[in-house]
């Protein structure tokens, strides 16, 4: 089975990314989501929603918007490996993280 993570950044901007399921299977949510709790810290990005809790999905949007488009377009390695912490941190098999309408889906 694949992991299948997409990256938008609006119309005809798609990165994806795809894993087979046995490449994630060493890490943890955990790991995950404190990856990018520090990466949301050392981009000094702004929570989506100033009041309340910041949720992984927020880390997640504020991320890739800090990080911009080029390590997407480039299939970098932090794209890479933004996008296998997407995929051990929400534990799907496909993920759409769309920029342009902020939403992770």
């Amino acid at each position: 089975m694949q992991v299948h993570i997409k990256v938008t950044f609006g119309q005809g901007r798609d990165y994806e990314f795809r894993f087979p399921a046995v490449d994630l299977a060493d890490g943890t949510a955990e790991a995950a989501r404190h990856w990018f709790e520090e990466q949301f810290n050392a981009l000094e990005c702004q929570p989506l929603n100033p009041l309340g809790k910041v949720l992984v999905l927020d880390r997640i949007l504020c991320v890739a918007r800090e990080m911009g488009e080029r390590p997407f377009a480039s299939a970098d390695t932090v794209a890479q490996t933004f996008a296998r912490n997407v995929a051990l941190a929400l534990r799907r098999d496909a993920v759409t993280v769309d920029l342009a309408a902020l939403a992770v889906g």
